[in-house]
């Protein structure tokens, strides 16, 4: 998949793209633009200003909520009205979200050069969750190296992750970005 957001090399500010950052929003929304607006039966003069509508209002939606059905409700504040077709077609959106996030890292780290990676396979390593409901702080195995996206996948068992032909289904990392991770004390360091 391609997508319209590509990160802009800049030393004075070199951050990495975050997955509701508005750029990276608003280029999953991109991804099925033409089809959202052709579903629709648009009544505008102004297929640009139509566009740009539905591309502010699904990406102002998704801003930390995966709710597609809200986003058609705000859809027709603009004339659309909304069935299942449209709630596939902004779910689609909302799964795309992820593919242009991992683009965005990945343009980010080839023009900045991203962060050193420190760790390697088999490191144990500590970093400290601030979203999801399992904030806290957390020590694992480095399992996989993305040097691409400049990531760590991390076994952590504490937080039920499983390893590969152990069970049926189940979380096999945690996907800790290079610049959040630290050496991990030994078992029974203070």
């Amino acid at each position: 998949m391609t997508n319209d957001y590509e990160a802009t090399p800049n030393p004075a500010r070199p951050t990495r793209p975050q997955l509701y950052d508005e750029p990276v929003r608003r280029a999953a929304v991109l991804t099925q633009l033409d089809a959202i607006y052709a579903w629709g039966e648009n009544d505008y003069d102004d297929e640009t200003e139509t566009r740009e509508r539905i591309v502010t209002t699904v990406a102002d939606v998704i801003d930390g909520e995966h709710d597609a059905y809200r986003a058609c409700r705000e859809l027709e504040r603009d004339g659309y009205e909304s069935d299942a077709n449209l709630v596939d077609l902004v779910s689609q959106v909302i799964g795309n979200l992820y593919v242009v996030w991992q683009d965005a890292e990945r343009a980010w780290v080839r023009d900045t050069g991203g962060p050193e990676q420190k760790f390697a396979m088999g490191d144990r390593v500590t970093w400290h969750r601030i979203r999801m409901k399992t904030a806290g702080t957390y020590t694992g195995e480095v399992v996989k190296v993305d040097t691409a996206r400049a990531v760590y996948h991390v076994f952590c068992e504490e937080l039920g992750h499983v390893r590969r032909g152990e069970r049926r289904s189940g979380t096999l990392a945690s996907v800790v970005n290079f610049e959040d991770a630290w050496v991990a004390q030994p078992d029974g360091a203070t």
